[in-house]
C-alpha cells in the first residue's frame, strides 16, 4: 500500500488555521449553506468524482484534482481478488502532528467491496 499526496492548487498556507480562505473555498460555502448547494455537493461527490479522480490524477502525474478546496491523498492498493492496482482518492486535515483520513466511501451507505 502506498500514499501518494496530490499537489493542488493551493496556496502555501493552505494548513494555516489562521489564513484567509481562498475565493474558491469561500464560494463552496457559500453553495453549502444552502439546500440546493448540499444536494448538488453529495450529487458531485457521490457520482462525479468516484469517476473522474483516479483518471485525472494519472494523467496529471498527481498534480491536479476534482476536489481544490480540500487536500486530497491518493491510496494506491491491489485489488484483493485481481491484484490489480487501484487508486482511491482521500480526503485528509492535519491536526498538529496528526494526519487524519478520511476514507467515506464518496458518503454511500455501503461497504465498498
Amino acid at each position: 500500500m502506498r500514499v501518494c499526496a496530490a499537489k493542488t492548487w493551493q496556496s502555501s498556507n493552505a494548513n494555516d488555521p489562521l489564513a484567509l480562505p481562498s475565493a474558491v473555498k469561500r464560494l463552496a460555502a457559500m453553495v453549502a449553506m444552502s439546500d440546493v448547494g448540499m444536494v448538488c455537493a453529495a450529487w458531485y461527490l457521490k457520482n462525479i468524482v468516484p469517476r473522474i479522480e483516479p483518471a485525472l490524477y494519472r494523467w496529471s502525474g498527481g498534480r491536479m484534482t476534482s476536489l481544490p478546496i480540500t487536500p486530497v491523498v491518493f491510496l494506491e492498493t491491489l485489488g484483493a481478488r485481481t491484484g490489480e492496482p487501484r487508486v482511491a482518492p482521500l480526503t485528509y486535515f492535519i491536526d498538529g502532528d496528526d494526519v487524519i483520513l478520511i476514507a467515506s466511501n464518496h458518503g454511500r451507505a455501503h461497504n465498498p467491496a
